[in-house]
């Protein structure tokens, strides 16, 4: 059986003060890449509601201890999820026209 290609979800953060997080999911093939304009307090929020959008599972692997370790997401048709986060680059200080910030 031949290896699928991944569905990638970018999870990017923006310069909003309170819900600075959004994701967007790229399909493989030559489809238009899903933007949600939906925000998101924080990082594992906007990937739980990507794993939710995308009506995936999470794998988990039972070990001897009597827990369980995530071995990671994936699609009913058995196409992995690969989650890729961008923080923003705080260093670049913004100004406007006058020079002052």
């Amino acid at each position: 059986m031949a290896k699928k290609k991944p569905v990638i979800v970018n999870i990017t953060e923006t310069s909003h003060k309170t819900q600075p997080w959004k994701y967007s999911i790229d399909r493989p093939g030559k489809g238009a890449r899903e933007t949600k304009e939906e925000r998101y307090s924080n990082a594992y929020g906007a990937r739980r509601a990507a794993v939710k959008h995308l009506g995936a599972y999470a794998q988990r692997q039972y070990l001897p201890t009597g827990k369980y370790k995530l071995i990671g997401y994936f699609m009913q048709d058995g196409r992995p999820i690969e989650f890729h986060k961008r923080k923003l680059d705080r260093s670049v200080k913004s100004t406007t026209k006058s020079g002052k910030r």
